[in-house]
């Protein structure tokens, strides 16, 4: 589902049964105990952050977060938040898809069922800008101004500003009958030139572009061997030569 590599050079591997980390050589695999707090919080890892203090930040479809800190002692370098029905600070929901930092410093996360989350690292707390529904959020990430951007499942895209927790939604979007591009935004990434990339259900690729403002959409076209395929773009990434590489749900990699 994700893979990291970490300021030591350790590859981590998330899967939907555990988490691996390879020197190169061998693998050390993680995974959860029902009732033990000194491991991962659940098997299915959706999503890996490392911040600028190497600490490793782990998210699950099956029991929220988890922090991991090397430089603690053993027992104590596993700190889990997953949600407690009797504890309202606990984390609201246990399906995380996605994690991002923002400028702040803040930790955000990207959930089934409870919309956006900040988490303030320091006091271990989370927060849900109001208004805020009980949203599912697929992707998360942060544009040149710091603006969060999340990928709705129904609803195209939320802006977020972190610092005043101010948000905004396209309203041609709550009308369920419009046909609009987009309505399920499954994944976001930022380039080095600050454009946007998003992928949808729509089976097309959708830049935004910092330059002019504008929204470039990059679809099937027929006997147009040079276009993208018929398929779901589910995850971005850029090489050294500014290339974008799409990973799609179904054929592969573009």
């Amino acid at each position: 589902n994700c893979i990291l590599q970490d300021k030591r050079g350790f590859i981590w591997i998330g899967t939907d049964d555990g988490l691996n980390r390879y020197d190169g050589n061998n693998f050390v695999v993680f995974k959860n105990t029902p009732g033990q707090t000194s491991g991962i919080s659940g098997n299915t890892i959706t999503d890996l952050h490392e911040d600028k203090d190497e600490v490793l930040w782990i998210a699950t479809s099956d029991g929220g977060i988890t922090k991991y800190d090397r430089r603690l002692q053993h027992a104590y370098q596993f700190r889990q938040f997953k949600h407690h029905p009797n504890d309202q600070n606990s984390i609201p929901v246990n399906i995380i898809n996605a994690l991002q930092q923002d400028h702040e410093g803040n930790l955000w996360l990207a959930t089934s069922g409870a919309g956006v989350l900040r988490f303030d690292k320091k006091k271990e707390r989370f927060e849900k800008p109001a208004g805020i529904g009980p949203w599912t959020i697929n992707d998360i990430c942060v544009d040149k101004n710091g603006i969060l951007w999340g990928g709705r499942e129904g609803g195209s895209i939320i802006k977020i500003n972190p610092l005043n927790l101010h948000w905004q939604i396209d309203e041609q979007y709550s009308n369920v009958y419009a046909a609009l591009p987009h309505v399920v935004v499954t994944s976001l990434f930022k380039d080095s030139k600050n454009n946007i990339w998003f992928g949808s259900w729509d089976k097309a690729v959708y830049r935004y572009n910092n330059l002019n403002g504008k929204e470039d959409n990059f679809s099937n076209k027929k006997n147009d061997s040079f276009s993208f395929g018929i398929d779901e773009p589910i995850s971005f990434n850029e090489d050294k030569m500014d290339r974008i590489w799409i990973g799609g749900k179904y054929s592969g990699l573009y």
